[in-house]
């Protein structure tokens, strides 16, 4: 906890240090931009002055969310799945987990659906895209681990649930996600979820896959 706190205390200098300096923001949904007025607002940048340029504050701050590219997805390979999927046989489903496994995630629900219906169906399988953070100053996540072993309990590790150990490149990663057959995001209800905004799930509105998702 004393780490954490140390850390924290670094990271709200840097934020408050932004929110000094900056004339104008931009942020991803309604719920951050509260957030974000709130903090404004505690460091004077919401006062009169502010209000009778814009009285939505939108000269200030304004949301700019996240966007799905124009051009439609297209493998530029074939056969990435079976790369990672040396089982996959003509016809089997495969569900994506389109990213990192974060501590604030929950992998586990999932893993444990696919685990009880392979024991009536073979031709499901759930795929980690990948577990490995491009930032190798990024520790590897406990959630990350308790995954891969709740796989291997189960015994559905390497035979119904796969973990790519690596990290595909963003230009890569249609080319996996084209092979399957819909995409999930399972997170719990905390405050990171209460103003997140899962870029995944754009990948696969992107693709149109079906999505499973955490309420």
């Amino acid at each position: 906890l004393e780490q954490r706190q140390e850390i924290h205390k670094v990271d709200l200098e840097a934020q408050v240090n932004q929110l000094m300096l900056g004339d104008y923001f931009i942020c991803a949904n309604e719920k951050q931009l509260d957030l974000w007025i709130g903090m404004l607002s505690t460091l004077n940048k919401v006062n009169p002055e502010e209000v009778s340029k814009s009285s939505k504050l939108n000269r200030l701050i304004d949301v700019v969310p996240f966007g799905i590219s124009e051009q439609e997805p297209v493998k530029t390979r074939q056969g990435a799945i079976l790369e990672k999927i040396p089982n996959y046989k003509e016809g089997d489903k495969v569900i994506l987990w389109g990213g990192g496994v974060w501590n604030w995630f929950d992998p586990l629900t999932i893993i444990r659906a696919v685990a009880k219906i392979s024991k009536e169906r073979d031709d499901l399988k759930l795929f980690f895209m990948g577990i490995k953070h491009p930032n190798p100053e990024i520790p590897e996540m406990e959630m990350t681990l308790k995954a891969i072993k709740l796989a291997e309990e189960l015994g559905v590790k390497d035979r119904y649930v796969f973990f790519n150990e690596d990290w595909v490149e963003y230009n890569d990663r249609q080319n996996f996600i084209l092979d399957c057959y819909a995409g999930v995001s399972c997170h719990f209800n905390t405050l990171e979820t209460r103003y997140s905004f899962r870029t995944r799930v754009l990948d696969y509105l992107w693709a149109r896959l079906p999505i499973l998702c955490t309420e």
